[in-house]
């Protein structure tokens, strides 16, 4: 799951990298002005349940799982750490 988060995230990154390129290279945007911006209240409030909601799905995920699968997960994380097979 960690391994699918982060792709995942870095694909965004990267696509948001895109498109404040694109946006300044056309002169619509500052990178400042993106790095600058507040909110209103109600972008706020909907950035907010959006980011419980993915947190909630993340946690189903794992809660999902059966404790011997946790185990399992587990100790594959604790052999790649170690280097120990």
């Amino acid at each position: 799951m960690l391994l699918t988060l982060s792709s995942e995230v870095w694909s965004l990154r990267e696509r948001l990298a895109a498109w404040e390129a694109i946006a300044t290279r056309k002169g619509l945007l500052l990178v400042r002005e993106v790095d600058a911006i507040e909110f209103t209240p109600e972008q706020d409030a909907r950035l907010a349940e959006q980011r419980r909601d993915f947190v909630a799905s993340l946690f189903s995920v794992l809660e999902a799982q059966s404790p011997k699968e946790r185990m399992r997960s587990r100790s594959r994380g604790t052999r790649r750490a170690t280097g120990k097979q």
